[in-house]
Protein backbone atom coordinates (compact mmCIF):
# COMPACT_ATOMS: atom_id res chain seq x y z
CA UNK A 1 0.00 0.00 0.00
CA UNK A 2 1.35 3.93 -0.81
CA UNK A 3 0.34 6.91 -0.93
CA UNK A 4 -2.09 8.81 1.37
CA UNK A 5 -5.08 7.97 2.91
CA UNK A 6 -6.98 10.59 5.51
CA UNK A 7 -3.77 11.77 7.67
CA UNK A 8 -1.82 8.87 7.27
CA UNK A 9 0.63 8.71 4.34
CA UNK A 10 2.59 5.09 3.29
CA UNK A 11 6.08 5.14 2.30
CA UNK A 12 8.33 2.09 1.27
CA UNK A 13 11.02 2.28 3.55
CA UNK A 14 14.77 1.99 2.15
CA UNK A 15 15.68 -1.43 4.69
CA UNK A 16 12.54 -2.89 2.94
CA UNK A 17 8.93 -2.85 3.67
CA UNK A 18 6.10 0.38 4.54
CA UNK A 19 5.79 2.79 7.11
CA UNK A 20 2.90 5.10 7.81
CA UNK A 21 3.85 8.50 8.68
CA UNK A 22 0.77 10.63 10.19
CA UNK A 23 0.41 14.35 8.25
CA UNK A 24 1.55 16.98 10.96
CA UNK A 25 1.15 20.74 11.04
CA UNK A 26 4.59 21.89 11.41
CA UNK A 27 6.24 23.71 8.82
CA UNK A 28 10.22 24.56 8.35
CA UNK A 29 8.30 28.14 8.75
CA UNK A 30 6.75 27.43 12.25
CA UNK A 31 9.69 25.36 13.21
CA UNK A 32 11.63 28.66 12.49
CA UNK A 33 9.78 31.18 14.11
CA UNK A 34 7.51 29.59 16.62
CA UNK A 35 8.77 31.00 20.00
CA UNK A 36 7.59 27.58 21.52
CA UNK A 37 10.33 25.65 19.30
CA UNK A 38 13.52 28.30 20.40
CA UNK A 39 15.13 25.21 22.73
CA UNK A 40 14.82 23.23 19.08
CA UNK A 41 16.65 25.64 17.29
CA UNK A 42 19.21 26.15 20.02
CA UNK A 43 19.71 22.38 19.58
CA UNK A 44 19.84 22.39 16.05
CA UNK A 45 22.10 25.21 15.87
CA UNK A 46 24.51 23.30 18.15
CA UNK A 47 24.27 20.19 16.47
CA UNK A 48 24.80 21.40 12.80
CA UNK A 49 27.71 22.81 14.78
CA UNK A 50 29.24 19.96 15.99
CA UNK A 51 29.01 18.13 12.62
CA UNK A 52 30.74 20.68 10.90
CA UNK A 53 33.63 20.38 13.16
CA UNK A 54 33.82 16.39 13.21
CA UNK A 55 33.81 16.57 9.75
CA UNK A 56 36.53 19.17 9.45
CA UNK A 57 38.97 16.86 11.72
CA UNK A 58 38.00 13.41 10.14
CA UNK A 59 38.98 15.44 6.71
CA UNK A 60 42.20 16.45 8.64
CA UNK A 61 43.12 12.97 8.84
CA UNK A 62 41.95 11.29 6.09
CA UNK A 63 45.54 10.42 4.88
CA UNK A 64 46.78 9.21 7.85
CA UNK A 65 43.04 7.33 8.90
CA UNK A 66 42.96 5.57 5.50
CA UNK A 67 41.22 2.19 5.82
CA UNK A 68 41.23 2.82 9.60
CA UNK A 69 37.67 3.78 9.89
CA UNK A 70 34.49 1.86 10.76
CA UNK A 71 30.69 2.39 10.05
CA UNK A 72 29.70 3.87 13.31
CA UNK A 73 33.39 6.52 12.85
CA UNK A 74 31.16 9.33 12.29
CA UNK A 75 28.55 9.08 14.47
CA UNK A 76 30.39 7.82 17.18
CA UNK A 77 32.84 11.26 16.49
CA UNK A 78 29.92 13.52 16.39
CA UNK A 79 28.18 12.39 19.50
CA UNK A 80 31.55 13.17 20.85
CA UNK A 81 31.78 17.11 19.45
CA UNK A 82 28.82 17.59 20.95
CA UNK A 83 29.67 16.63 24.19
CA UNK A 84 33.13 19.17 23.72
CA UNK A 85 30.11 21.99 22.54
CA UNK A 86 28.25 21.61 25.49
CA UNK A 87 30.94 21.83 28.15
CA UNK A 88 30.92 25.64 26.39
CA UNK A 89 30.36 27.38 29.82
CA UNK A 90 30.76 30.51 28.15
CA UNK A 91 28.35 30.70 25.69
CA UNK A 92 25.00 31.05 25.26
CA UNK A 93 22.53 28.39 24.78
CA UNK A 94 22.10 27.77 20.63
CA UNK A 95 25.53 29.82 20.27
CA UNK A 96 27.85 27.09 22.44
CA UNK A 97 31.14 25.78 20.02
CA UNK A 98 33.78 23.97 20.04
CA UNK A 99 36.73 26.17 20.89
CA UNK A 100 35.11 27.16 24.04
CA UNK A 101 34.05 23.64 25.04
CA UNK A 102 36.20 20.84 25.74
CA UNK A 103 37.94 20.12 22.63
CA UNK A 104 40.55 17.47 25.34
CA UNK A 105 37.33 15.00 25.36
CA UNK A 106 38.62 14.40 21.91
CA UNK A 107 41.93 12.76 23.03
CA UNK A 108 41.44 8.84 23.18
CA UNK A 109 39.24 8.31 20.47
CA UNK A 110 39.61 5.58 18.07
CA UNK A 111 38.42 6.10 14.50
CA UNK A 112 37.32 2.08 14.47
CA UNK A 113 35.72 0.34 17.72
CA UNK A 114 37.07 -2.94 16.03
CA UNK A 115 40.66 -2.83 17.73
CA UNK A 116 42.16 -0.53 19.92
CA UNK A 117 45.83 1.08 19.35
CA UNK A 118 46.29 1.22 23.13
CA UNK A 119 45.78 -2.32 23.45
CA UNK A 120 47.77 -3.28 20.04
CA UNK A 121 50.85 -0.78 20.74
CA UNK A 122 51.92 -0.67 24.80
CA UNK A 123 55.31 0.63 24.67
CA UNK A 124 55.84 4.02 26.60
CA UNK A 125 56.04 7.31 24.09
CA UNK A 126 56.55 11.12 24.93
CA UNK A 127 55.20 14.03 22.89
CA UNK A 128 56.83 17.35 22.53
CA UNK A 129 54.38 20.59 21.00
CA UNK A 130 56.40 23.37 20.20
CA UNK A 131 53.97 26.01 19.17
CA UNK A 132 56.43 28.66 18.14
CA UNK A 133 58.53 26.79 15.88
CA UNK A 134 55.52 24.37 15.01
CA UNK A 135 57.56 21.36 15.57
CA UNK A 136 55.33 17.96 16.91
CA UNK A 137 57.52 14.94 17.86
CA UNK A 138 56.68 11.98 19.64
CA UNK A 139 59.80 9.84 21.10
CA UNK A 140 59.39 6.22 21.93
CA UNK A 141 62.52 4.81 24.01
CA UNK A 142 63.47 1.86 23.10
CA UNK A 143 61.23 -1.54 23.55
CA UNK A 144 60.21 -4.90 23.24
CA UNK A 145 58.33 -6.16 20.09
CA UNK A 146 57.48 -8.80 21.57
CA UNK A 147 56.07 -7.68 24.52
CA UNK A 148 54.69 -4.33 23.86
CA UNK A 149 53.26 -5.24 20.11
CA UNK A 150 49.90 -7.40 19.87
CA UNK A 151 50.98 -8.72 16.03
CA UNK A 152 48.40 -9.79 13.57
CA UNK A 153 48.64 -14.04 13.19
CA UNK A 154 49.60 -13.51 9.54
CA UNK A 155 51.55 -10.29 9.59
CA UNK A 156 55.72 -10.36 9.71
CA UNK A 157 55.76 -6.55 10.09
CA UNK A 158 54.65 -3.39 11.52
CA UNK A 159 55.23 0.35 10.89
CA UNK A 160 54.04 3.27 13.66
CA UNK A 161 52.67 6.53 11.69
CA UNK A 162 51.63 10.11 13.44
CA UNK A 163 49.83 13.18 12.15
CA UNK A 164 49.44 16.02 13.48
CA UNK A 165 46.94 19.23 12.61
CA UNK A 166 46.68 22.40 13.71
CA UNK A 167 42.92 23.23 12.82
CA UNK A 168 41.15 26.55 12.83
CA UNK A 169 37.26 25.75 13.56
CA UNK A 170 36.18 29.10 12.39
CA UNK A 171 37.66 29.57 9.14
CA UNK A 172 37.74 25.68 7.99
CA UNK A 173 42.04 26.16 7.37
CA UNK A 174 44.44 23.38 8.33
CA UNK A 175 47.68 22.95 8.73
CA UNK A 176 48.86 19.50 8.67
CA UNK A 177 51.69 16.62 8.06
CA UNK A 178 52.54 13.26 8.85
CA UNK A 179 55.72 10.90 9.30
CA UNK A 180 55.76 6.78 9.43
CA UNK A 181 58.97 4.62 10.73
CA UNK A 182 60.45 2.08 8.59
CA UNK A 183 58.82 -1.46 8.25
CA UNK A 184 59.70 -2.62 11.53
CA UNK A 185 60.65 -6.55 11.47
CA UNK A 186 58.32 -8.31 14.60
CA UNK A 187 60.47 -11.01 14.38
CA UNK A 188 63.14 -9.18 16.16
CA UNK A 189 64.19 -10.10 19.48
CA UNK A 190 66.40 -7.13 20.53
CA UNK A 191 65.08 -4.40 22.40
CA UNK A 192 64.45 -1.41 19.27
CA UNK A 193 66.68 1.35 18.67
CA UNK A 194 65.34 4.55 20.11
CA UNK A 195 62.35 5.72 17.80
CA UNK A 196 61.37 9.99 17.15
CA UNK A 197 59.11 11.04 15.17
CA UNK A 198 58.79 14.93 14.01
CA UNK A 199 56.41 16.59 12.01
CA UNK A 200 56.48 20.38 11.07
CA UNK A 201 52.86 22.66 11.06
CA UNK A 202 52.60 26.04 10.67
CA UNK A 203 55.08 28.09 13.25
CA UNK A 204 53.02 30.61 16.22
CA UNK A 205 49.43 28.65 15.40
CA UNK A 206 47.35 29.49 17.99
CA UNK A 207 44.67 26.87 16.59
CA UNK A 208 44.35 23.47 18.69
CA UNK A 209 46.77 20.77 17.56
CA UNK A 210 45.15 17.89 17.12
CA UNK A 211 48.40 14.35 17.18
CA UNK A 212 47.40 10.49 16.21
CA UNK A 213 48.98 7.54 16.30
CA UNK A 214 48.27 4.94 13.81
CA UNK A 215 50.28 1.17 13.68
CA UNK A 216 49.44 -1.10 10.99
CA UNK A 217 50.69 -4.26 9.71
CA UNK A 218 52.50 -6.15 6.70
CA UNK A 219 53.41 -9.53 5.44
CA UNK A 220 56.77 -10.40 3.45
CA UNK A 221 56.30 -12.84 0.96
CA UNK A 222 58.43 -14.80 -0.69
CA UNK A 223 58.78 -12.39 -3.44
CA UNK A 224 59.95 -10.08 -1.73
CA UNK A 225 57.18 -7.59 -1.75
CA UNK A 226 55.42 -6.22 1.35
CA UNK A 227 51.79 -6.67 1.36
CA UNK A 228 49.58 -4.93 3.72
CA UNK A 229 47.12 -6.96 6.18
CA UNK A 230 43.78 -5.50 6.18
CA UNK A 231 42.45 -6.34 9.49
CA UNK A 232 41.19 -3.52 11.68
CA UNK A 233 41.24 -6.03 14.41
CA UNK A 234 45.04 -5.01 14.54
CA UNK A 235 45.45 -2.41 12.51
CA UNK A 236 44.21 0.75 14.64
CA UNK A 237 44.56 4.88 14.92
CA UNK A 238 43.26 7.09 17.69
CA UNK A 239 43.88 10.51 19.22
CA UNK A 240 46.54 10.71 21.52
CA UNK A 241 47.28 14.10 22.52
CA UNK A 242 44.98 17.46 21.58
CA UNK A 243 46.62 20.45 22.60
CA UNK A 244 44.62 23.87 22.84
CA UNK A 245 47.17 26.04 23.59
CA UNK A 246 46.06 27.22 26.68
Amino acid sequence: MQGTLGNTTFVRSKRGGFHARWKTSLTKKKMAENPNFIRQREQNAEFTRASIASQLLRKSFNTIMGTIKDGSMVNRLNRLMQKVIQQDAVSNLGLRNVLDGELELLNGFEFSDKGSLFNIFTAAHSIAIDRATGIVSVSIPPFSIAEEVKKSPVSTHFRITIGAAAINFETGGVSKNFASTEQLDLANTEPTEPIELTVELEAASTDPVFLLMRVDFSTLRSNGNMYPVLNNAFNTCAIIEVNTGV
